[in-house]
């Protein structure tokens, strides 16, 4: 079923159908859409900002309480939830890893949750992080971790 006709860069009139007239009106709308949207949050930030905080506010108890049910549901009250995870990130083995932008060279079985130990609490750079060496015993890592930092790299003095 075509719906009119429309003239192509070639002049040539051609019939549109149904399906190509709505895919070019609903991109035409989206764009329009998309525009209103971004300049009304543009008018009305600053009382948006002020409805979030009366929210926050009045909503303060309900708000923790959800917070307290998540963290009960899969955090510090649900040791086992939290040693499944750990444990599904650990490796049979243990490497050897160096922070280039840091100089930094340490040892664990878990890169990945020792990568955003460094990350949010030692505000390391762990972007481009290198696997130096691997072993199957972790005390055999230390050895080779004592030797890197006998050579000038920092990390944890492994005893």
């Amino acid at each position: 079923m075509y719906l009119f006709e429309w003239q192509d860069k070639r002049n040539k009139f051609r019939y549109m159908t149904k399906q190509e007239y709505n895919k070019q009106y609903d991109q035409v709308n989206k764009e329009r859409l998309k525009e209103y949207l971004k300049q009304w949050y543009l008018d009305n930030k600053e009382r948006l900002k002020e409805y979030q905080k009366q929210y926050h506010l009045a909503n303060k108890d309900k708000i923790n309480e959800r917070k307290k049910e998540y963290s009960k549901k899969y955090n510090q009250a649900n040791p086992e939830y939290q040693q499944q995870y750990h444990q599904s990130h650990q490796l049979p083995y243990h490497i050897v890893y160096l922070l280039p932008d840091h100089n930094y060279v340490g040892v664990t079985n878990n890169p990945y949750k020792r990568m955003n130990w460094h990350k949010n609490e030692a505000k390391r750079n762990t972007d481009n992080w290198v696997e130096l060496a691997r072993f199957d015993t972790e005390k055999e890592a230390l050895k080779c971790e004592d030797e890197y930092h006998t050579k000038g790299y920092e990390g944890k003095k492994s005893a």
